[in-house]
């Protein structure tokens, strides 16, 4: 479809809205705490979320209730932020993305590196919305933890590499990192083979050996998006 081969006209947003249509809780505690993040800092973690449904369903995870799990992990993982963050914190995170070995901390202030230091904190999230009543297993919330690891052993907490992550930690790096923490700007037909231009970069600390197989799965599919997240509620209901 359009997102894969640009065969067809496609948007990001749309991309987000269906993410947030087919999987996003309607607690109203949760959406108070998502409009804290701001529309940018959002949406990239709703776009990464999508993203990473869709990978979860062609890698074969078909439990309805477990992708809804794998959807909050990656759409909450960076809400311990709230309307903290700042924009030397953003430009920090940035470079963590890219894959920055020489960080300087000197230049934030102290608040700012309190920020990164208590980030990806499950217990902060626990403060903050019932997990109960978001995740249909509350141990798949310790999924958030792993999105700042990467595939060469360079990242945090744990500095695993590739061959001892799972699957579907594998897909949440991908999908926590692919995207910018500077704001997308978003434009007509900018989904147009998107995915595909995605999955073709080289970058070696977030983009692995499983995600790559993956890939090739997803773009050898025929469905769209959309099919194959409406085949998949169906054979649940």
């Amino acid at each position: 479809d359009g997102y894969w081969r640009g065969i067809e006209d496609a948007s990001l947003l749309d991309f987000i809205i269906i993410g947030e249509r087919f999987f996003l809780n309607s607690s109203p505690n949760l959406f108070s705490e998502m409009n804290k993040l701001g529309p940018a800092l959002l949406q990239r973690s709703m776009l990464g979320a999508s993203l990473g449904v869709l990978l979860s369903i062609v890698h074969g995870i078909t439990d309805w209730n477990f992708l809804r799990d794998v959807y909050h992990a990656i759409c909450l993982q960076d809400f311990d932020y709230g309307p903290l963050m700042t924009s030397s914190v953003l430009k920090y995170y940035e470079s963590v993305r890219e894959g920055s070995m020489n960080l300087d901390l000197s230049k934030l202030m102290p608040f700012e590196k309190e920020i990164i230091k208590n980030h990806h904190s499950v217990e902060q999230l626990k403060q903050k919305i019932d997990i109960n009543d978001i995740f249909a297993d509350s141990a798949n919330l310790a999924l958030v933890n792993c999105h700042h690891e990467r595939m060469n052993g360079n990242g945090g907490p744990k500095k695993i590499k590739e061959n001892e992550l799972s699957d579907l930690e594998c897909i949440i790096i991908f999908c926590s990192n692919i995207f910018p923490y500077n704001d997308i700007e978003y434009a007509r037909f900018d989904g147009k083979g998107f995915l595909k231009k995605v999955f073709q970069a080289e970058i070696d600390n977030y983009i692995g050996i499983k995600i790559k197989n993956m890939i090739s799965g997803c773009l050898n599919k025929s469905m769209t998006l959309k099919e194959h997240l409406e085949k998949l509620k169906n054979s649940n209901e």
